[in-house]
């Protein structure tokens, strides 16, 4: 499964901010479209009602949806005086660094799996 994930992660398919923000679309759908059997599993195993764990997730994807172009875009930072040409330019620029491994607790199953969905939108897999 790693190394699938590894080999997939090398062909560079995850790095467009579309590709991100397709990713995540999928992952909200998904979690809309089985939040009656999410939340009956919740409630069978936990005894709790799960409405506002599953709409905490909802809204924490679209979150990342909805501001994952802005925070990856490039960013123009404090030149060091080393850099004295005027037209250099410091620029900090965020990458994908490959294969992410979460693991989540048990007594908030979706909330705290929700680190998914920040290495789905960091470009990583």
């Amino acid at each position: 499964l790693v190394e699938n994930q590894r080999v997939h992660f090398k062909t560079g398919t995850t790095r467009s901010v579309e590709a991100r923000k397709k990713a995540l679309l999928k992952l909200k759908v998904m979690v809309e479209k089985n939040s009656e059997e999410i939340g009956a599993a919740i409630q069978k195993d936990l005894g709790r009602d799960p409405a506002q764990e599953i709409a905490s997730a909802i809204r924490h994807v679209q979150e990342l949806i909805n501001h994952v172009e802005e925070w990856s875009a490039p960013k123009i930072v404090a030149k060091p005086q080393m850099f004295n040409n005027d037209t250099d330019e410091v620029m900090l620029m965020t990458e994908p660094l490959g294969v992410a491994l979460v693991i989540s607790p048990w007594n908030f199953p979706l909330v705290t799996s929700m680190p998914v969905a920040l290495a789905i939108a960091g470009g990583n897999r």
